[in-house]
This record gives C-alpha cells, sequence and structure tokens, in this order.
C-alpha cells in the first residue's frame, strides 16, 4: 500500500497514515462494514485473521466511500467466504499466538459459511510484577452468505479484544525518587490498565432488481475503551463506549455511456466519554472530570455519474450532501478523470472534499498510543467538536511496458481542517479535558516499479512527502512523517512450494518529541522476551523538535509446502521462517530524556528477530 502514499508508524502493533493524515482518518471496512479499532498489540497490526483474507482494495481520500466517514479513505478488505482456495480448514501456530479458520456450505450448496478465531498464548511484556501474565488479545469472525430472491444475503460478526496491563514504575524512577509522596509503595499496587474491544455486527443484500443493481447494509459497529494511567503528576481513569448504527442504501443503473449511482445513508454516533483525574499527594484537588453523552443522527445522500466516450476517456462526477441533528450541513463533491493516450499510458486526476463525523481522542504524538494503536472515538458535536474536513487533489499517470513491466509517478497535495490535536495542550496520551482543534496539510511524490515475470516478481517504491498540524501559533511535524523513504521488495518460487521473500526499508528519522523514563524492550518472538514498563508521557518544550537517525531494515522470509501424493488437493503442512531485521540495524523510535536534564537515550526498535510459524489445511 505504499503506493498509496501509505505511512507505517511505530513498533509492534503501530498505526498506519495515509497521505499524511492520522491513523483514525482511515477506515477499515470488513465486507463492507465499518470496524473500529481494530489493531493488536504486540507483534501484530491487524486484529482480522490474514487466512480469512481474500483481497485488500484501498480507495484514497479524493474518492469517498458510499457513506463518507473518513478524510484519508477506506482500507476496503474482502473475506474468503466465497472464493480463495479450496481448504476448507486453514489454522496456523506462531510463539505468540493461534489461528484457526474452518468454511464449508450450507442449505444444499446455495449457502457458503466462514468461521474465525485468533488467540494470543504467551505474555508479550515482563515487568517483574507479573501483571504481564494478563496482557493478551483475541479476535472471532462468523460469516455466512447465501442466495435469496435474485441477489446473496450476507450476514457478519466481528469481535476483537485486549488488554494490556503493564507496571507504572520503572526501576529509574523508583531509584531517583519521583514517585516520593505517592501511595503507590509496591511495585505491584500501581498498574497501568488499557483494554479495548472492538465490535461490529451487520447484514447485507445485493442484488438486481429489474435493470438495476441493489444494495441495502445495515449495522451495529462499536469500540469499548478501558484505561487506567498513573502518572505521577496526574493519575487518571478513562471509559470510552462508543457505538455507530447505520442503515445504507444504493442503486446502480446503465444510462448512455455510462453509468449512475444513486444512494442514502443513515447514522446514528453515541458516544459516552469519561475521563476524571485521581487526588495525589501533590495533587490534592484534580480538575474537574470530562464527561461526554452526545448521539446525533447524520443523514446523507449521493449521486455519482460514470461517463466512458471510449477505452480512452472516462470521467466520475460525484456529490453527496449531509445533515446532522447538532445542526451542521455540508456537501462532499469529488471528480475524477481518466485518459489513455495509447494503450500502454494510464493518466488519472482526481479531486474532492471529504468530511468525518467521529475523531480518536488520543495523542498521535505519544508512544504508548502508538505502540498499542489504539482509538477513543468521540463524535463530532460533542464538546463543541467541529467536523473535520479534508480538500483533497491527487494525480497518477501509470505506463504497462508489457512483458509483466509496469511504472508509475503519483503525486497528491491535501488540505485538512478542524483536526483534534491533543500534543499542543497535553503531554499526556490521553486527555482530561477539551482539547484544541487545529489544521493540517500533506504533500508528496512517490514512483514506484513492479515487475511480475515467470517466478519471479519485484516492487520498488520511492517518495518525498510532508505533513504538517497548526493550531493557534502552535506548527510542528507529525511523528510518523518520513521526508525521503524507499519500499523494495521480491518474491522468488523456486518451485510451487516454496516462497523466498526479501523486503528493505529505509528513510530519513521521524521527528519526536522526547519521553520521561520508562523500561522498554521491543518484543522478541522467538524468546518470548519484552519489557514494559513506566508511564511514558511527552516532556515539555516545542513538540516533535527531535528529528531521529535514518531509518533502514532488511527482512527474509522463507515459505515451504509438504504435501502429500495421498492427501487431497489443497491439503498440507506450512513452514514459514522470517527473519526480521537481518543486518542487525539500530533503529530509532524514540527519545528517552529526563525532567531534570537534556535528552540523552535513544529508543530503538527489535534487534534482529525470528519468527516462525507451522500452519495447516485441508
Amino acid at each position: 500500500m505504499s503506493g498509496e502514499g501509505a505511512a507505517p508508524h511505530g513498533e509492534g502493533g503501530g498505526t498506519l497514515h495515509f497521505q499524511g493524515g492520522a491513523a483514525d482518518h482511515v477506515l477499515l471496512a470488513l465486507d463492507g462494514f465499518p470496524v473500529y479499532g481494530a489493531k493488536h498489540f504486540g507483534s501484530v497490526w491487524s486484529a482480522v485473521n490474514p487466512d480469512v483474507v481474500q483481497t485488500i482494495t484501498v480507495h484514497a481520500g479524493a474518492t469517498p466511500s458510499e457513506d463518507g466517514g473518513r478524510l484519508s479513505g477506506t482500507v476496503d478488505v474482502r473475506t474468503s467466504l466465497l472464493g480463495g482456495d479450496s481448504s476448507r480448514v486453514r489454522g496456523a501456530m506462531t510463539p505468540g499466538d493461534v489461528r484457526q479458520l474452518v468454511r464449508g456450505e450450507v442449505l444444499g450448496g446455495r449457502g457458503h459459511f466462514l468461521l474465525s478465531g485468533r488467540r494470543s498464548l504467551r505474555n508479550f511484556f515482563a515487568d517483574g510484577s507479573g501483571l504481564g501474565e494478563q496482557n493478551g488479545y483475541d479476535d472471532w469472525l462468523g460469516s455466512m452468505a447465501f442466495k435469496m430472491g435474485r441477489g446473496r444475503l450476507r450476514v457478519l460478526l466481528f469481535r476483537a479484544a485486549n488488554q494490556l496491563a503493564f507496571e507504572s514504575r520503572t526501576d529509574t524512577t523508583a531509584a531517583e525518587g519521583e514517585f516520593s509522596g505517592s501511595n503507590r509503595g509496591t511495585a505491584t499496587s500501581s498498574p497501568n490498565d488499557l483494554e479495548w474491544v472492538s465490535h461490529t455486527a451487520g447484514i447485507a443484500w445485493e442484488g438486481r432488481i429489474g435493470n438495476q443493481t441493489v444494495g441495502l447494509t445495515t449495522w451495529r459497529a462499536g469500540l469499548n475503551t478501558s484505561v487506567q494511567w498513573l502518572d505521577p503528576s496526574r493519575p487518571l481513569g478513562l471509559a470510552n463506549r462508543f457505538v455507530e448504527l447505520g442503515i445504507r442504501g444504493r442503486a446502480t443503473w446503465l444510462l448512455g455511456r455510462g453509468d449512475v449511482t444513486a444512494g442514502f445513508s443513515v447514522r446514528q454516533l453515541r458516544s459516552g466519554y469519561d475521563a476524571h483525574s485521581f487526588p495525589t499527594p501533590n495533587l490534592p484537588n484534580p480538575p474537574a472530570s470530562l464527561r461526554i453523552a452526545f448521539a446525533p443522527m447524520v443523514i446523507a445522500g449521493s449521486v455519482q455519474r460514470r461517463w466512458h466516450w471510449s477505452d480512452a476517456i472516462s470521467l466520475e462526477a460525484g456529490l453527496r450532501g449531509s445533515w446532522a441533528t447538532f445542526g451542521w450541513a455540508g456537501t462532499e463533491p469529488w471528480l475524477a478523470l481518466q485518459v489513455r493516450p495509447w494503450q500502454a499510458l494510464t493518466l488519472t486526476a482526481q479531486a474532492g472534499r471529504a468530511y468525518q463525523f467521529t475523531q480518536s481522542w488520543v495523542n498521535e504524538e505519544s508512544f504508548l498510543t502508538t505502540l498499542a494503536g489504539m482509538e477513543l472515538p468521540v463524535t463530532a458535536g460533542a464538546a463543541g467538536m467541529p467536523v473535520a474536513r479534508a480538500d483533497n487533489l491527487a494525480a497518477k499517470l501509470e505506463l504497462n511496458t508489457g512483458a509483466g513491466w509496469t511504472l508509475g509517478v503519483e503525486g497528491y497535495t491535501r488540505r485538512l481542517a478542524n483536526l483534534f490535536l491533543s500534543a499542543p495542550t497535553s503531554p499526556q496520551p490521553f486527555s482530561t479535558a477539551a482539547p484544541g482543534f487545529g489544521s493540517g496539510s500533506a504533500a508528496g511524490l512517490i514512483a514506484r516499479t513492479s515487475l511480475a515475470r515467470g517466478p519471479v516478481e519485484l516492487a520498488l517504491s520511492l517518495g518525498l512527502s510532508r505533513a504538517s498540524r497548526t493550531l493557534g501559533t502552535i506548527g510542528y511535524a507529525p511523528a510518523f512523517e518520513r521526508t525521503r523513504f524507499l519500499y523494495a521488495a521480491a518474491l522468488l518460487h523456486p518451485d510451487a512450494a516454496t516462497a523466498l521473500g526479501f523486503a528493505v526499508s529505509a528513510g530519513t528519522g521521524q521527528p519526536t518529541t522526547p519521553l520521561t523514563a520508562f523500561d522498554w524492550r521491543p518484543y522478541n518472538p522467538l524468546s518470548g522476551e519484552g519489557e514494559l514498563a513506566g508511564t511514558p508521557t511527552n516532556l515539555g518544550g516545542p513538540i516533535n523538535a527531535y528529528r531521529l537517525p535514518d531509518f533502514q531494515g532488511v527482512d527474509v522470509g522463507l515459505r515451504r509446502e509438504w504435501r502429500l501424493r495421498q492427501w487431497p488437493h489443497g491439503s498440507g503442512v506450512t513452514t514459514s521462517l522470517t527473519v526480521e531485521n537481518l543486518l542487525n540495524h539500530r533503529n530509532a523510535i524514540g527519545l528517552i530524556g529526563r525532567q531534570r536534564a537534556l535528552p540523552s537515550e535513544l529508543l530503538y526498535a527489535g534487534a534482529r528477530a525470528v519468527r516462525l510459524e507451522l500452519g495447516w489445511a485441508f
């Protein structure tokens, strides 16, 4: 997804950013249903079992999704319920987790079902207190589709849960006496605890009525989060409950040399945010709590027209109008032009506006929230939060030279408004007061090429990017920004049962803000060792004024399928070995400082590590 201006940020779970937007500016849709907070901490980015994935499609911000929703676009994940390989049972085990997938037919072949589950097996971080034994994650997916009338009815249930508990003190802070006067006298009496549960349930029908293609979808999606954060200067408790109830419909019919799509959506967004500070000897009268209970409704209608004058020229124009019950109304126009001067060359230009009615109330410049990859969605209209807006412009040139070789160049520029920005007003990862809302901008230029020829596949992306955030007189570059980057990958198939892969990534160091002391050792999947202890918060001073050293990494993977002749087609055992950071380069991901001294210590991502996986299918 690097070709879409994607930028990963953080170690372990981490976050993903498209075209200079925040992590919560990207909507994850699972078989067309929205999913909130679908991330696991540790070594797993996505809470969707990789074995269920059939296709992943990225829709950039300049081309809004059906019902709108996010500034940077949508990652549309389609499961293998109705396709994929012929295996009915597929699973895998790693040192960190185990996963299983089962699928089959129902109603005499008129329908299909898919069941998937994954669960962590061991503690990912140790702190000497035993709290790490509480850490873990799991995710569950059930999906069914069967024929109904002239279409197909699909049902989906999804749930993913995380718990991350760790000691709030470090050996360093205890030795320095930074908790003097605190009532947390024992190591095991003061845990930081983060828990979040994502859930989605939905029903959709797609088919034909007359000469029209029609779809109707209804869903309930949400995210429940609870936090106990024991910063010595301002400990806090937080609970966030977010639920989205929605229904949308669309109809498409042919018209002239193209088609028309008309649609509607109705969404109710329920926010319940409760953040409060705990009293301490140093802060006997903490600030007032921040409590939000708000449930607006957003109603939208859209129309989209596509023209195909020939194989050489096509044009798409659309307009969505939205109205919210807290008195807001707006329109989202978009336009896309594709020109093919000759068969091998394609030129594309897109322009559009997008609105977003929920934003995550976490400090994206915090090391902790990036590590966990967590979200705290709150709806617009609550606590005076405006509707976020993005004006997007993008262009792409692609040359298909034949014989599996393609070349491409793409660029984008964006203006962002009404963004939730916590870093200028608080060093904490979470907000206990109404934050500020500012603006941002982003631009990028990416060159990429790919080659698929026989048993060899190659891909290369080179890019320049810039992103900024502004709140009042305070301006800064977000921590995920890399002004220059390179991604390269190679996949070789020596035979039908073997795959050997190489991946190279490099880029300029990311901007960062020094952190208070804490203990951090990245999780090693083979030894099962890792450490996380302390309560990291940003130190005062300019935001992200330090630039980390340049980043580089090389990963190598080998996958082998083992089959016996008497086994049915598609059955077998797979073994996978991945060596991460093969060259053992020390890549800095953060900066430790002292409250009474200059920053002096870099935080590093994982050293060379080996990941093993045993899989099965039949």
